[in-house]
Order: C-alpha cells, then sequence, then structure tokens
C-alpha cells in the first residue's frame, strides 16, 4: 500500500475501521496525521465514521476510536 501511495497510484484508503488500518495506535496516528495529508490521501473509516475529506472528519476524538490499542 505504502509504495502505491508514494507513486502516487493510490489516492483513496477505505477500511471498516481504525482497527484495520493497524493495531498499533501510534503508527495509526503516523498514516492518519502525516502520512496521508502530505500524500493527498482521502481517508475513510466506514463503521467509526472517519472521512479525511468531511471538515469535521478527523477530529481529536479520532485517536481514541482506534479499537486497535496496544
Amino acid at each position: 500500500m505504502l509504495e502505491g501511495i508514494q507513486s502516487g497510484e493510490i489516492g483513496r484508503v477505505i477500511v471498516k475501521d481504525l482497527s484495520r488500518l493497524g493495531r498499533n495506535f501510534i503508527e495509526v496516528g503516523q498514516y492518519t496525521d502525516y502520512v496521508f495529508p502530505q500524500n493527498d490521501i482521502h481517508f475513510i473509516a466506514v463503521l467509526d465514521n472517519v472521512d479525511s475529506k468531511k471538515q469535521d472528519g478527523m477530529d481529536f476524538i479520532t485517536p481514541i476510536k482506534n479499537k486497535g490499542l496496544d
């Protein structure tokens, strides 16, 4: 996935919920806070109602919603 993002082949990542993106809280935060925005990736976590293109899509509660806490 990272290769596709870096090459520009991937523009959107859709997951069932945040725990499907990763199990490590810090790693998921790196993707949602840095990797995706820097690469203009539209990120959606369906069941957690997270959509990075909506104004309130990535609010302060998003990291807490990540059920994959270590």
